[in-house]
């Protein structure tokens, strides 16, 4: 790491680890925060947006009913940052069709970042935002897959060091050394459980940059600081539901995103930070508008293509269901509906002469069915 390009407004510590190398150490939060027009502008814009989200969020019937699919796509984008890459469509597949891991290698470690999604989101209305529950959240992530043997929920015993040579001398950047870790989560998990007057968009945004500088695990930093943003914003009050991918424009605008967070540690660049992280989640929350409003009306138009004198009271069940698991099998649907297989076929068959389902196994036994559409509002597009 080269030790000249960081100036006299860093916020941290140049130290020598054990090695000879230098490493950095964040100083505790907050800095101080130089507020300029455009950063201004910049909150004002990203707080206003995710308001409007939450506000759309809390009139929906049932909001729970969008959120597995969120966090399905929030785990592929999330993912994809770090070149680990699975559709949300494989994700949605693979519990009804096992056998499509083998044509995909990376399906776990995606799944698995989903998995600490719903174990954040599931667990952070009971529980402080802490180092335990990020251990936790670690060891979710990690469990039985590539990374496992690097002590998952537990903080690195090791150092670390970022860039693309194996030689930490040529490093683009060196997290704190581990005896420095204990200290300055301890601090991070203070200043989480603290109120002051800060807007919640900057909070965040000092949070994820700290968390990353700290870099305390020895992998899987990247999704677990940004499963930590989603859940701060939730702890905070911005969100009530996380209907929500802070990772898309983050994942789109990766090369300014890992620019601008060592911008903070070599210059302590804050303002040019937040402004671009404000930026980000306001983009994001004005997307994530646009798709509940169209699963709503894809909702809508589903309820009216099944209503018909003597229809099925359970077809709008059904409906739902595929809003939040849009693959299904007779065996799956008599599962969550309480139904006998047969009774579950029909239901099947109902939504397949209407367009809703496709069977996509073509095969006359162990059909697999899947609802495109629901899909495809989710999909992240590929470069």
């Amino acid at each position: 790491m080269d030790s000249s390009r960081f100036t006299s407004n860093s916020p941290g510590d140049l130290v020598r680890n054990l090695d000879g190398n230098w490493a950095f150490i964040p100083r505790p939060l907050p800095p101080k925060l130089e507020w300029d027009d455009a950063l201004i502008e910049s909150v004002t814009c990203a707080t206003q947006a995710l308001g409007q989200l939450n506000g759309m969020g809390r009139k929906l019937p049932n909001p729970q009913r969008l959120v597995r699919m969120f966090l399905r796509r929030e785990a592929e984008l999330s993912s994809r940052i770090e070149n680990t890459f699975a559709r949300v469509q494989t994700l949605v597949l693979l519990e009804d069709s096992p056998s499509i891991e083998a044509s995909n290698p990376d399906i776990r470690e995606v799944l698995n970042n989903f998995r600490a999604l719903e174990f954040a989101v599931a667990s952070i209305v009971s529980r402080p935002l802490g180092r335990g529950f990020i251990k936790e959240l670690h060891q979710t992530l990690l469990q039985g897959v590539r990374g496992h043997d690097k002590t998952p929920g537990k903080f690195r015993t090791m150092q670390a060091h970022i860039g693309r040579s194996p030689n930490i001398a040529d490093a683009r950047f060196v997290p704190a050394p581990p005896h420095a870790i204990e200290a300055s989560m301890e601090s991070l998990e203070q200043f989480l459980q603290a109120t002051d007057k800060l807007p919640p968009v900057v909070r965040a945004a000092m949070v994820h940059y700290q968390f990353e500088a700290i870099h305390p695990f020895a992998d899987g930093n990247g999704r677990i600081g940004r499963a930590l943003l989603l859940v701060q914003l939730i702890n905070e009050g911005v969100l009530t539901a996380p209907l929500f991918n802070p990772s898309a424009m983050l994942e789109a605008r990766r090369d300014n995103y890992y620019d601008l967070l060592l911008g903070v540690s070599q210059s302590g660049n804050w303002s040019g930070w937040c402004r671009f992280f404000a930026g980000c989640l306001a983009d994001e929350a004005s997307e994530a508008a646009k798709r509940i409003e169209q699963m709503e009306q894809l909702r809508e138009a589903w309820y009216t293509l099944l209503r018909a004198p003597r229809a099925s009271a359970m077809l709008p069940r059904l409906v739902d269901e595929l809003l939040t698991n849009p693959s299904a099998t007779a065996a799956s649907v008599a599962r969550t509906l309480s139904l006998t297989t047969p009774a579950a076929q029909h239901l099947i068959d109902k939504c397949v002469e209407k367009g809703i389902l496709r069977e996509i196994t073509g095969q006359a036994r162990n059909r697999v069915y899947l609802a495109q559409r629901v899909v495809d509002l989710f999909a992240v597009e590929t470069k």
